[in-house]
């Protein structure tokens, strides 16, 4: 019975076969594997992250993006520059970085179509203070100074600026004309760049899209084109 079992039992005949020791390492946690798997957990959550950040994002961060999105090719890039109280950086800082990259730029327009270059040039932006009037300021100078007949014309008929960054006088200008107060626009001169003429915006006008629309807006951009070797057209922001 069980008691004689216990009774049989006395320290003269047991051995330790396999005495008991002291663990080297305890056997919860197992770090080795916890890290395996944080770090594979985690690699795979930042990678699912990664792409869904960027199927979310809808920004234009690259020149490739940007191509992509409209389907052309970028003929151009210019840095951006200060505010400038001048009338135009491709002449009073002709060495600069963003003459060279406008000069860039107008070559690669210029080279654009294979069988002639363009003559007519709309410069715009998405919002004001973007830079649009001293693009095209600066453009259209550039392609006076190839020794060709160039018109710039300031059709941004609520903030026209081009009457006072070249110091015009005063006279009737693209509003006026299409609106049929003006029978000739007051094409002007500028002083010490030859080969370049101005047409300023003109009176202040409370329909500008309806004229800059208008069958006399392309009758008078045949015209100018028949003209002038280019056309510089300053436009208004887009977005507004």
């Amino acid at each position: 019975n069980e008691a004689g079992v216990l009774a049989g039992l006395h320290s003269t005949n047991i051995t330790v076969v396999d005495p008991g020791r002291v663990p080297a390492k305890p056997v919860k946690p197992n770090v080795p594997l916890y890290l395996l798997v944080a770090l594979c957990g985690g690699f795979v959550l930042g990678v699912c992250g990664a792409v869904l950040v960027d199927s979310l994002d809808n920004k234009i961060n690259s020149v490739t993006d940007l191509e992509n999105e409209i389907g052309q090719a970028v003929l151009g890039l210019l840095p951006h520059v200060p505010e400038t109280t001048g009338r135009a950086l491709i002449l009073e800082a002709p060495q600069s970085p963003y003459v060279e990259a406008l000069r860039a730029m107008r070559t690669g327009v210029l080279l654009s179509q294979s069988d002639a270059p363009p003559k007519v040039f709309l410069v715009t932006s998405s919002l004001a203070s973007e830079g649009k009037s001293t693009t095209s300021i600066n453009f259209a100078i550039s392609l006076a100074q190839t020794n060709k007949k160039t018109l710039i014309v300031d059709a941004d008929l609520r903030r026209g600026t081009l009457r006072r960054r070249f110091q015009l006088h005063h006279g009737a200008g693209l509003s006026d004309l299409l609106a049929g107060q003006s029978a000739e626009p007051a094409i002007q001169e500028v002083d010490g760049v030859p080969n370049l003429h101005v047409l300023a915006a003109g009176s202040k006008t409370p329909n500008p899209s309806e004229l800059l629309s208008s069958e006399a807006m392309r009758t008078w951009i045949k015209r100018w084109k028949s003209e002038y070797d280019f056309v510089v057209l300053d436009s208004a922001p887009v977005l507004p």
